[in-house]
């Protein structure tokens, strides 16, 4: 299991050998730092794929002129005091280990070192590609400006996140359409990029006229679909982009092992090889921001469902989550306690509580696969007990905040009719 340290970037001040789990949960109020690990975490993630695509760090890293923390901070935009001369990352995962700010981690030949940045390369895991994608807050803007794919600046993930609204978008067609949800409500993408909405009544009505909770919802339900199901369902290869730059690595360093004029590791070749020739994507790593913007609670339990139910944990695909909402929790929780008592009923008793009909049956999940974090003073704080389920404490204290204020006014509300 992949894990992150990261020290003092902006409000996150000390977090500590964080395990990744198959899904990770953030919560905790605005500016907390929820989006700041989940960035860090999704980068890394994305780095690791580069390298291990490679095959070795060699002609990946002499192509590096700059350093990854730079990358890290345009990229995701952590910039304007983010970093600070005692910030430092730690990531260590399947196929590399990144230090920055680190005490130094042995060298050896598979290790560089960048001034205070270190990158070491696993030689001894098969890699496994993976689609990195990282949905955002601020997603509903594609469905409400048009003409996006034409946006053209400083590579980032925003723009990334354009590019890859638009490649998903072009596969939910008129006779393919994306079904929102419960809602009876179907997406799909129409002639010159424009976004269409059927309704039950068989209506069709303009994406860009829709609610904001429907402007929020497409983009996300769009994107998750395509990367965890339609990538792999239609058998689609690698990107023009990710050939080409394996078939150079791989052409260049077989014929320094024909000339002999390096040292070529035969495994990290045959490795290469394997990647060309792969069609699929071998699972998903997907980061959503605040998947209830805009959501009604039924809708919220709905898309809780639905993205539990669609992961393919045994293919590896990984699901990190930041939100503010406890709807998100409680759904969440039903999913993990329909796992557990699922797994200890036998017989009637079982049959009796699978014939209830459960909206949250098809996504239920081991909760030992689930991992649960409330910011607090900077670091995290795991809100899970024993049976790694939300804590029932944490929604009395959630609910108890919230209602503190109206059975205090209470205590002094006069009622009219007692009057009488």
């Amino acid at each position: 299991m992949a894990s992150i340290t990261i020290k003092n970037v902006g409000p996150v001040k000390h977090i500590e050998n964080l395990e990744i789990n198959a899904v990770n949960v953030f919560m905790g109020p605005q500016g907390c730092g929820k989006s700041t690990v989940a960035k860090i975490i999704s980068f890394c993630t994305w780095m690791e794929k580069r390298v291990g695509m490679k095959g070795s760090l060699r002609e990946f890293l002499s192509q590096k002129t700059g350093k990854w923390i730079e990358d890290l901070k345009s990229y995701h935009r952590l910039l304007n005091g983010y970093f600070s001369a005692d910030s430092a990352i730690l990531y260590k995962g399947d196929y590399i280990t990144y230090a920055f700010n680190c005490e130094p981690m042995p060298s050896g030949e598979t290790t560089v070192k960048n001034e205070n940045e270190i990158i070491d390369f696993h030689t001894d895991v098969n890699f496994q590609n993976s689609k990195v994608m990282y949905i955002p807050a601020e997603r509903n803007f594609v469905t409400v400006i048009p003409n996006l794919h034409k946006y053209v600046e400083n590579r980032d993930s925003i723009q990334d996140f354009i590019g890859s609204w638009y490649e998903a978008k072009r596969t939910f067609e008129a006779d393919d359409k994306l079904s929102l949800l419960e809602s009876g409500i179907k997406y799909h993408s129409g002639n010159d990029d424009l976004d269409w909405l059927t309704l039950e009544n068989g209506q069709r009505i303009s994406l860009q006229t829709a609610s904001s909770g429907f402007q929020s919802l497409t983009p996300l339900l769009g994107l998750f679909d395509y990367t965890v199901i339609g990538l792999y369902g239609k058998s689609r290869p690698m990107s023009v982009q990710e050939t080409d730059a394996l078939l150079k690595e791989y052409n260049e360093l077989r014929q320094a092992k024909k000339e002999k004029r390096e040292e070529v590791d035969s495994n990290a070749l045959e490795r290469l090889y394997d990647m060309i020739i792969s069609k699929n994507y071998a699972k998903s790593q997907i980061v959503i921001e605040e998947p209830e913007q805009n959501l009604f609670p039924t809708t919220q339990r709905d898309l809780v469902y639905h993205l539990l139910k669609s992961l393919n944990l045994g293919r590896g695909d990984r699901l990190t989550l930041t939100t503010h909402s406890p709807y998100i929790l409680y759904a969440l929780n039903n999913c993990m306690m329909g796992y557990l008592v699922d797994s200890q009923l036998q017989g009637e008793e079982k049959a009796e509580y699978l014939a209830s009909s459960l909206p949250s049956e098809q996504s239920w999940i081991d909760p030992k696969k689930v991992s649960v974090w409330e910011f607090e003073n900077g670091g995290l704080r795991n809100i899970q007990d024993k049976d790694q389920i939300i804590s029932e404490n944490y929604f009395d204290k959630i609910m108890t905040d919230l209602t503190d204020e109206f059975y205090h006014a209470l205590n002094y509300y006069k009622d009219e009719e007692q009057d009488n």
